[in-house]
């Protein structure tokens, strides 16, 4: 009892253990489970969307770690784009140089909360798109592509262009580019001069260059290599 012979309330027997709050036993209250609940959940939703665990663990502006005068320039400039109204191009002849690292860190960094980026590689574009029926069902698919908010082409120009697969790139960038805003993040081992002799014409790049900032990664070296 209080001085005034008033009977207190019993301790908590326990307190939650992120908001503090009393509860019952030696764990989260409810809210807090909830939320947590949640978290988890957005998160498995995100390694899926992103490719799975290792680009989920990895593939953050954190875990990049620019040791050269190109990484840190590279780095300086993604961070600086804003979705809202860049886009960004990505490029390097080399493998492992982040190309694909800082693209999918930019799109999971503007995420809003409970938005998934659409992360699309090469292959699954050409492949989707030849899996579709008829024009109508590709224009569709396009589109679809087209309107997300956060979107990555990773990997282009990695396979042998054919007249389908640079129809394909053309439609869907020309889509996004005439949808115009920002929140496009290309990463390919082809400059844009590179791609006017691979494609046999400016189109693709001339779209390119006129829509996105670009990024160069060329002279760094496969970062996957321990020196």
């Amino acid at each position: 009892m209080d001085i005034r012979g008033h009977k207190l309330p019993p301790e908590p027997e326990s307190y939650c253990n992120w908001c503090k709050m009393p509860t019952a036993k030696d764990e989260p209250c409810v809210r807090c489970a909830q939320i947590e609940e949640a978290r988890k959940t957005q998160n498995a939703k995100m390694t899926v969307a992103l490719g799975g665990d290792k680009v989920f663990k990895e593939f953050t502006f954190d875990c990049f770690k620019p040791d050269n005068p190109i990484a840190r320039k590279a780095l300086e400039q993604v961070c600086e784009a804003d979705p809202k109204k860049d886009n960004l191009y990505l490029y390097s002849s080399n493998a492992g140089t982040g190309k694909s690292h800082l693209t999918i860190a930019w799109v999971r960094y503007h995420a809003k909360e409970g938005e998934l980026p659409r992360i699309v590689r090469a292959r699954e574009l050409f492949r989707s798109l030849r899996a579709c029926e008829n024009a109508r069902k590709e224009m569709e698919y396009i589109k679809e592509l087209a309107a997300s908010r956060l979107l990555v082409l990773d990997d282009l120009g990695r396979y042998k262009e054919t007249e389908f697969t640079t129809q394909t790139l053309y439609d869907v960038i020309d889509e996004r580019a005439n949808r115009g805003g920002g929140g496009l993040a290309i990463s390919s081992n082809l400059t844009l001069k590179e791609w006017v002799a691979r494609l046999g014409g400016p189109f693709v790049s001339s779209r390119l260059y006129s829509m996105c900032k670009i990024v160069s990664l060329e002279g760094e070296r496969d970062r996957r290599i321990r020196p």
